[in-house]
């Protein structure tokens, strides 16, 4: 929300340094696209924790559509999640759900990316209660592979 985007900024200023605090909506196809050419003049990471069990599966893809595009040149996607559907939703209820890792390492695949390290441990959760499955996962995308997204 624009209010949040004002108080961070400041925040980041008052304390010296330069950031950009912009909106992203994955559900959004021009957004998407808009940022993801942003992201991709130079290269960096990106990082998402408890973000993936918050989307939908088209914002999922978007998600992986910006990945690709920002990490061309380097850098890579770390993702915190949520793991092992049979286990009870995290907090905050009906908000994230559970994701089961092979799927989302099919989606990173199918398009274009290779998950370089992933490992499921017990965390917490969004709201930092103990969480017994997280998973963590660290994916690249190759400036010359090609995907079907």
């Amino acid at each position: 929300c624009r209010p949040a985007r004002g108080q961070l900024a400041r925040r980041v200023a008052r304390r010296g340094h330069r950031v950009r605090v912009g909106t992203l909506i994955l559900n959004e196809l021009r957004s998407v696209l808009l940022t993801g050419a942003e992201l991709a003049r130079e290269p960096h990471h990106l990082y998402a924790r408890q973000l993936l069990g918050c989307l939908d599966d088209d914002a999922r893809a978007n998600l992986w559509r910006l990945a690709r595009m920002a990490l061309r040149r380097g850098g890579a996607l770390y993702l915190e999640f949520s793991a092992d559907p049979a286990l009870p939703a995290p907090e905050p209820a009906g908000l994230v759900r559970r994701l089961d890792v092979d799927d989302v390492r099919r989606q990173i695949e199918a398009a274009g990316g290779l998950v370089t390290k992933c490992r499921v441990r017990p965390g917490v959760d969004m709201l930092d209660h103990p969480d017994p499955a997280v998973c963590r996962m660290r994916v690249t995308w190759s400036g010359t592979r090609r995907s079907p997204l």
